[in-house]
């Protein structure tokens, strides 16, 4: 499945360019700092098309998972080993 990677300085800019080039999903490392992927979310889920954009956070430790968690509603935590099968799945469906 190919996909789009977007690197930005910052969640807006992320945000801003997400929206742009609306995809699938969007997918963040959260094992990576800085955390500008935690910072795009909010951003995110204040637009229409974002509102209901699949969010998929990959890795990360225990506390920065639980963040995430709590900031997020509906936020879908996969490993680096399983992502590929989740996003297939995420396709199929869609």
């Amino acid at each position: 499945m190919a996909g789009r990677e977007t690197e930005a300085e910052d969640g807006q800019r992320s945000c801003r360019r997400i929206l742009e080039d609306l995809n699938l999903a969007v997918v963040i490392h959260i094992s990576r700092l800085p955390s500008h992927g935690r910072e795009t979310v909010p951003c995110l889920r204040t637009q229409p098309a974002g509102k209901t954009l699949p969010i998929f956070f990959v890795d990360g430790k225990a506390d920065v998972q639980r963040k995430a968690n709590e900031t997020v509603q509906g936020a879908l935590f996969v490993t680096q080993e399983t992502l590929p099968g989740a996003l297939a799945d995420l396709a199929r469906a869609s």
